[in-house]
């Protein structure tokens, strides 16, 4: 375990090493629910890191449960470099199967403010709990998303393949942006 300026050290050194490849690549250095980057425990050195890197020329992506962390003085330098940030918000319509992540709604509220203010958005709409409550937080968004992503839950589900395909169908007619499916749901959608 290391303390935040040592933590802060590595990142910058890491980020030199794998600056050129990142950018030559067209890559984002990704920020993740590894480790939620806008938790109150960890966002001041996160937003740093994330500062830093966009500092140095290198597109940054957000993901994150949490909504509380707009106003905070550590991401704000951050956010006016709409250009090399993305934000995501992970929406899975179901409350209280995420405890501590701020609500679903809660989290759509601060990716309004976002898109009005020019940011790029994006959602991970994963895992599919209840193929319907997906779609409600799809559309939803459909107006603030830039992006979506969209995976299945692992292990057992509470829904069949034909379930999985009409909601590709739905998500297909009413989005008119961009949609990753993940290999999961292609998979179990040709089951």
């Amino acid at each position: 375990l290391v303390d935040e300026d040592t933590a802060y050290e590595i990142f910058c050194k890491e980020l030199a090493r794998y600056r050129s490849e990142i950018i030559s690549s067209g890559s984002q250095l990704h920020f993740s629910l590894v480790s939620d980057p806008c938790l109150s425990e960890t966002i001041e050195l996160n937003w740093k890191c994330i500062d830093y890197a966009i500092s140095q020329g290198v597109p940054v992506q957000v993901l994150t449960k949490r909504a509380d962390w707009l106003n905070h003085p550590a991401v704000q330098n951050a956010l006016c470099h709409k250009d090399f940030i993305k934000v995501g918000f992970s929406l899975t319509g179901c409350d209280t199967l995420e405890p501590g992540a701020s609500p679903n709604a809660e989290r759509i509220s601060a990716m309004h403010v976002l898109h009005i203010e020019g940011i790029c958005t994006w959602a991970s709409i994963e895992p599919i709990i209840d193929p319907q409550r997906s779609l409600d937080m799809i559309a939803q968004t459909i107006n603030i998303c830039d992006h979506y992503k969209i995976g299945i839950l692992s292990g057992k589900k509470n829904y069949t393949p034909q379930q999985i395909r009409d909601f590709i169908d739905e998500v297909n007619a009413i989005s008119p942006h961009s949609v990753y499916w993940k290999k999961s749901i292609i998979e179990y959608a040709q089951k």
